[in-house]
């Protein structure tokens, strides 16, 4: 019996709460390895291997342990009846199903051990056991490793590596090589997964000149193959333009020194500028308030929510105060949603914010949700005006919804 994988992520997340660290990061980077070489092999469920791959260190939950964090694992899984992912819990640490090639203190009692050489001896290992070995071996909490690197620095921190596990390690990687047919780092899109969990957020709004919204809008959307080529090219990623009234805000997220060439630029600058004019440039907008949690890679699991409104004067400080306030009470907690990848900006006095709504999380507002609403928008409006139909539920305006530009 499995979770599903909005169940996996919640018990990760209360895990890494009880006891934060790198591990919740390095099995979210298992997790993406196994789902993206399942789905190269064709006949392993890349739903299950993500799972497996989150949950294969949720032993960690219970504190700073080494052997303890696989007993404990693998017991608070049958607890649960998770009995697949307690089957990884026990497998992932140990290649050849013998606990002598374990790496790290042996902190249980002899009575746990014998637990758990018994369990081992009774398990008949499939191919999600092997890809789980093989995905731990690939994954830091950084990103995706060279395996004989990720290896070479375990080496280094306890001593030793058995060379009856770094082979088997190797092995597996061929295994699964000749299985998929193709390079494993292919496989996990190393290069690009390492590089999107560097990204930085760099949004922008142009505004429309008068009289010439439609114009610009068409002539964005006519360039907007060839921009979008040349974005992916160079290493951009999640981009989008959300028009309101006037204003077009770009949303994009970028790798470092992110650049393209300077003549495709003022190509476009060219076309572009009988209708439309920079109002805040990329770097200039500051973040006035930000929810990140955790970030679908697959954005068929989220809808929008982007959103624009206007400061009264002197406002920003207060709006940028109330905002830090939220910050603060949620402290260190990272939410599985039902905001995901939100972001709130400040543009020369007009406020653009973008956000990953998780469609899991849907539900009609209870009576209670509604009232802490209306007081939060209530309260809001002291301090600014919307241009977006966000809460005209509320206050009976009437305003336009934003548009989808270009994706």
């Amino acid at each position: 019996m499995l979770p599903t994988r909005e169940q996996a992520e919640a018990l990760l997340l209360e895990a890494e709460a009880c006891n934060p660290g790198p591990w919740g990061d390095h099995s979210r980077v298992t997790a993406h390895c196994a789902e993206k070489i399942a789905l190269e092999c064709g006949d392993l469920d890349a739903d299950k291997a993500y799972i497996l791959g989150l949950l294969h260190d949720i032993g960690r939950k219970f504190g700073v342990k080494h052997l303890g964090h696989v007993y404990d694992g693998y017991t608070y899984m049958l607890s649960l009846g998770y009995d697949e992912v307690a089957q990884i819990c026990l497998t992932h640490s140990f290649n050849n199903q013998s606990t002598s090639e374990y790496i790290g203190k042996f902190d249980i009692t002899p009575e746990e051990l014998q637990m758990l050489q018994d369990a081992l001896a009774a398990t008949k290992m499939d191919d999600y056991d092997r890809l789980i070995q093989l995905c731990d071996s690939l994954a830091g909490a950084e990103g995706v490793l060279d395996i004989e690197e990720r290896m070479g620095d375990v080496k280094r921190r306890y001593g030793m590596y058995p060379e009856a596990k770094w082979n088997s390690n190797l092995a597996i990687k061929k295994y699964f090589e000749d299985k998929m047919r193709k390079d494993v780092y292919a496989a996990v899109d190393k290069a690009n997964f390492n590089r999107r969990r560097k990204m930085t957020r760099y949004p922008f709004v142009v505004k429309c000149k008068p009289h010439k919204k439609e114009e610009g809008i068409k002539a964005l959307c006519n360039l907007w193959g060839e921009i979008k080529e040349v974005l992916d090219r160079y290493g951009a990623d999640n981009v989008s333009v959300w028009g309101i009234e006037d204003f077009l805000f770009c949303y994009g997220e970028y790798p470092e020194n992110f650049g393209i060439p300077a003549e495709r630029k003022a190509a476009w600058e060219k076309a572009l500028s009988p209708y439309l004019e920079l109002f805040a440039a990329p770097g200039t907008l500051p973040l006035m308030y930000h929810d990140i949690g955790i970030v679908r890679e697959d954005k068929s699991l989220i809808r929008h929510r982007v959103f624009a409104t206007k400061l009264k004067e002197g406002c920003a400080e207060e709006y940028k105060a109330r905002h830090d306030a939220l910050i603060e009470a949620r402290g260190d907690l990272i939410k599985e949603g039902p905001e995901s990848n939100f972001t709130i900006w400040n543009a020369n006095g007009y406020i653009f914010g973008y956000c990953e709504l998780v469609k899991a999380f849907d539900h009609e507002m209870t009576e209670e949700e509604k009232a802490d609403t209306i007081a939060w928008e209530t309260r809001q409006l002291e301090i600014m005006d919307w241009l977006t139909d966000d809460v005209d539920w509320i206050t009976g305006q009437k305003h336009d919804a934003i548009r989808l530009i270009c994706r």
